[in-house]
């Protein structure tokens, strides 16, 4: 995407030069910026080493994809009760040379500062997995390296658990993976990713990031995308064409469908623990108006069915 130099101010933060990159994907990116809503990363240290609250640098979602405009906080929200890294969010109006682009969703960019406060450490392979690569033969190099310090090394430590998924599917094999892969963690996020719809995950192998923890040596899954949640009839955990590498192993080795058996208790338990209802009703409270003042909103007409949708709560089939 194309990348400009800037000045940014809002109410606490001035910096006179900061680096302004275009974001999205397959489905959101906007880049027409006379008359689309486009998204934005802005790298507050790429020229002046600053920070604004700890942070390096700030994303701007537009939230073309999601015209509920509460999908992504309520997500990670939930992740976060679970106790599971996720990105934090919060809300702003954006204005690109005085013209009012619109309402955004403002979400924690995954990087040092975030690896820190959940880690610990930054020191790790930082890996984006995005349209595709998962834990199968020959897909190593189809990781986009984010961060960490050797990308050969980072990419070894993938290949290695591509070749633990080639031996036999059995406990012996489980029990050298989990050397290899935090499996309690990465189940508990296929367990969210199952209760919020979340087509757009490691269920489809497709939209995530993952952190080589080097203090546990751990492959740790990290969720992204999550504009598209909470929709009933989106593909899910449920839908047997979508069951990526990892999750597919676990279920057919006994000790670990056991545990993934856990970890759903865990984030149903969670769920029931969390207000999401009197969460959903703030969010709206501060959205509503927002939306319908948006120059740029997208898919307005799915608005009301969309927030319907999160409101009734509704749960997959059984598997």
């Amino acid at each position: 995407h194309p990348k400009a130099t800037a000045s940014l101010a809002f109410d606490g933060g001035e910096f006179p030069l900061v680096e302004v990159n275009l974001k999205g994907g397959y489905g959101s990116f906007r880049g027409d910026l006379d008359t689309q809503k486009t998204g934005f990363k802005v790298d507050l240290n790429q020229f002046e080493g600053h920070r604004w609250r700890g942070l390096k640098k700030l994303t701007f979602n537009n939230m073309v994809q999601d015209p509920s405009f509460v999908h992504e906080y309520l997500t990670y929200f939930l992740y976060r009760r679970a106790g599971l890294p996720a990105p934090r969010v919060a809300y702003a109006k954006l204005y690109v040379n005085d013209v009012y682009f619109g309402f955004y969703g403002f979400i924690e960019t995954v990087d040092e500062p975030f690896l820190d406060l959940w880690y610990g450490n930054s020191d790790g392979h930082l890996f984006e997995s995005a349209y595709g690569p998962d834990f199968d033969a020959g897909e190593e190099w189809a990781f986009e390296y984010d961060n960490g310090p050797d990308e050969q090394a980072g990419v070894d430590a993938i290949a290695e658990v591509i070749a633990t998924l080639a031996l036999p599917w059995d406990e012996t094999t489980y029990a050298q993976l989990r050397t290899q892969v935090d499996m309690d963690q990465w189940m508990a996020n296929m367990a969210i990713e199952a209760a919020v719809w979340h087509w757009d995950g490691y269920w489809t192998e497709n939209n995530n990031r993952m952190y080589h923890d080097p203090a546990t040596d751990l492959f740790t899954i990290i969720p992204h995308g999550t504009d598209q949640t909470w929709v009933d009839g989106y593909p899910n955990a449920y839908d047997v064409s979508n069951q990526p590498r990892l999750y597919d192993f676990c279920m057919a080795v006994p000790t670990c469908r056991a545990m993934y058996g856990v970890r759903l208790l865990e984030v149903a338990d969670a769920v029931d623990a969390t207000p999401l209802e009197s969460h959903l009703d703030v969010l709206i409270a501060i959205t509503e108006a927002e939306f319908q003042a948006d120059p740029r909103a997208e898919e307005t007409g799915d608005h009301d069915s969309q927030l319907v949708s999160v409101d009734r709560g509704e749960e997959p089939p059984p598997d």
